[in-house]
């Protein structure tokens, strides 16, 4: 589960501002705050991995789900030489198994590797990582990466570009990070030199040297020494080549020329490192294969979300089912009804829901039939029966517009699991008992088997109000039963603000009584308190 989200220079945002990402993520503030900009940098970076048709797009600004012209426009203050960047942060441990398929872990990496991969992604700290891009001639381009453990960076690789087709990667590690102690600390109980030398696969002794001299130098070095065993230490002719090696430039040009056979340039997929089997098993290596464990981590996050649109599609009176089984409703809901008629059992969970909203209303799927009694294969309908009186309205545009707006909302929500669903304005034109009722759907979506993530951008003061209830019912044990019990640690409530040197993300704290711990930032609910 995403942990935090991070951006900085990005529309109305000079950052970094931090967004906290919960179970169920709240998103209020005044029009033109920048509410919709933290969502539109989602939509733009998942786009950009959903739809781009080269690897080398570093971003795509325009797609089908957002806009946003070029760099120039959606760069902060449409200044160019800004760099946009994101960050996203997961928590430990990380399940390598997640990541890498089991050819890649069984054939491509050594056990080795393997093994100490997983102690690391063990580490008590969380995950994160930062993408910088820039922009020349207006063609967007990666700029580095900074890897995080902690709060601090651990590594950072900048991107050097000789032309637009060219580029090569700087490590720098911060050996100062607590991680690099405890790498040593678990190489120290690995055997170093044995585990460096079975890793690399090298064993000539010039090779070795130079692997030692570019990959082991300064403060590694000493961290070596100082923790290697008794039996590394009586290794007399290891550690007499590591002290003969000398003239730091001769050794690198050594390791390029002999070694670099042996490895394979970092490919990029877009804007995220892609593995590649033939890489170097050192700590460099090591550093890169963490860090694609978070590039992996921030692929499944994006391929997990699911987003749905401020304004939703006029419902058809009739429908043709294309054969297909869609994973979502759509941008727009415009494959909700052919996720219904694909799934009976989202269709009573649909209408289970419909009661609990107090709709009043259930959805049928008639077959229809032309004029000799046929039936007609794959045309269908989405009727609404009235469940008090029976009657049957042919067509979810008789009803108000509301119920067309919420309906791909509530299939979403019940069709999904483990997604994270980014919603734009679920209360639009919905009275507001039914806005309140949306804040029950949205805590047994999250909290309950589905384990939901909702990102939510919303002016309802009512399906906050509703959230807030439950977390003060859940403190009182007074909680209804089929409501799934929710706490403050369940829910980010975000205001954004602008100012004169951008919009900033004001977190407001939730107390276990569900009261806000700060004051709400003027303009927003206190505007009711005016109008009283």
């Amino acid at each position: 589960m995403l942990e935090r989200y991070e951006i900085a220079n990005f529309k109305a945002f000079g950052g970094p501002e931090i967004i906290p990402i919960k179970p169920i993520t709240l998103i209020f503030g005044p029009n033109s705050s920048g509410k919709s900009s933290i969502i539109q940098s989602l939509l733009m970076v998942k786009q950009t991995l959903d739809e781009s048709r080269s690897s080398n797009v570093a971003l795509l600004p325009q797609g089908f789900m957002v806009n946003l012209g070029n760099f120039r426009e959606f760069i902060h203050r449409h200044e160019e030489q800004r760099e946009f960047s994101f960050k996203m942060t997961f928590p430990s441990p990380i399940n390598i198994e997640d990541i890498f398929d089991r050819e890649t872990l069984e054939f491509d990496l050594k056990d080795s590797i393997t093994n100490l991969l997983k102690d690391l992604l063990n580490y008590n700290e969380s995950f994160g990582l930062k993408i910088f891009f820039s922009a020349t001639n207006s063609v967007i381009k990666v700029k580095k990466f900074e890897l995080f453990i902690g709060k601090n960076p651990v590594g950072t690789y900048e991107i050097v570009y000789d032309n637009m087709e060219s580029f090569e990667y700087k490590f720098r590690g911060i050996f100062e990070h607590n991680y690099w102690k405890h790498y040593w600390e678990i190489l120290h109980k690995n055997d170093h030199a044995k585990f460096i030398e079975r890793a690399t696969g090298i064993n000539d002794e010039e090779r070795l040297d130079a692997v030692f001299k570019r990959q082991i130098a300064g403060e590694v070095l000493k961290k070596l020494e100082k923790l290697a065993t008794e039996e590394v230490r009586r290794n007399a002719n290891l550690i007499e080549r590591i002290h003969k090696l000398k003239g730091f430039d001769q050794a690198i040009e050594t390791y390029k020329e002999i070694v670099f056979k042996y490895d394979s340039p970092i490919i990029l997929r877009n804007f995220l490192p892609q593995y590649q089997p033939f890489m170097k098993k050192d700590e460099d290596a090591l550093i890169l294969l963490i860090t694609q464990c978070v590039a992996g981590l921030i692929r499944n996050f994006f391929e997990n979300v699911i987003y749905i649109a401020p304004l939703r599609n006029k419902p058809e009176r009739y429908y043709i089912y294309g054969g297909q089984n869609p994973k979502d409703v759509g941008y727009a809901g415009e494959m909700t009804a052919d996720v219904l008629f694909a799934n009976s059992e989202i269709l009573n969970a649909v209408n289970k829901q419909f009661d609990k909203l107090g709709i009043g209303y259930e959805i049928q799927i008639p077959r229809l039939y032309d004029e000799n009694q046929t039936q007609i294969k794959d045309v269908f309908a989405l009727q609404l029966k009235h469940k008090q009186t029976g009657v049957v309205i042919t067509s979810l545009n008789d009803v108000g517009f509301g119920i067309s707006q919420i309906f791909p909302i509530v299939v979403q929500s019940m069709f999904s699991k483990e997604k994270a669903l980014i919603i734009e304005q679920p209360e639009l034109h919905l009275h507001p008992k039914l806005q309140a009722e949306l804040g029950d759907m949205f805590i047994n979506s999250a909290l309950g088997a589905q384990k939901n993530n909702f990102i939510i951008e919303t002016h309802s003061e009512h399906l906050i109000l509703r959230i807030l209830r439950r977390i003060r019912e859940t403190a009182d044990e007074e909680l209804p039963e089929e409501i799934m019990p929710i706490t403050p640690e369940d829910i980010a409530v975000l205001y954004v603000q602008s100012g004169e040197k951008g919009s900033k993300v004001i977190h407001i704290p939730v107390t276990k009584n569900g009261r806000f711990n700060i004051p709400w930032p003027e303009g927003f609910f206190a505007e009711r308190a005016k109008e009283l």
